[in-house]
């Protein structure tokens, strides 16, 4: 796990991509990111932060025992996403994407008639938001999600 250095209260921002990312599309956020990552700043103090791309799976996190991210710093990775997405037709906002640990992935609006496929599978948390959260629980069962009582 990529942020096992960073303290356990550092912030983290998850996100479910709309659909696989072709390896070149995923080649260009990675490095869309890097860069962002290594320049990115909080009034004017840098920010301690690393990301994992992981098919549909994208977390970002900034090391809270640094310089801790701020309001604007954060609409600057929503501005980078949103770029990127509009670009590739491609959608990082929409919560409503459950990602299963075995890679499948559903729409919970969209997808009702195939969400029982999701039964007994755990699914990524998108309520968490600070690293030892993530690296401890990231994946909860979908039958304790908001959405388990869909399933059927």
């Amino acid at each position: 796990m990529m942020f096992n250095h960073f303290a356990a209260d550092s912030k983290i921002w998850i996100f479910v991509c709309s659909k696989d990312l072709t390896q070149a599309q995923n080649k260009e956020l990675q490095n869309e990111l890097d860069a962002f990552v290594a320049q990115w700043q909080a009034h004017g103090k840098s920010l301690e932060a690393a990301f994992e791309l992981k098919g549909r799976l994208l977390v970002v996190c900034v090391n809270a025992a640094s310089e801790p991210a701020s309001g604007c710093s954060i609409d600057k990775l929503y501005l980078i996403l949103n770029t990127y997405s509009s670009k590739h037709q491609v959608d990082f906002m929409d919560r409503k994407w459950l990602l299963a640990e075995n890679g499948t992935c559903l729409h919970a609006q969209r997808d009702t008639e195939h969400l029982a496929q999701l039964k007994g599978q755990k699914i990524v948390d998108l309520s968490v938001n600070q690293c030892e959260s993530w690296i401890n629980q990231g994946y909860i069962p979908v039958e304790d999600s908001w959405v388990g009582n869909k399933l059927k």
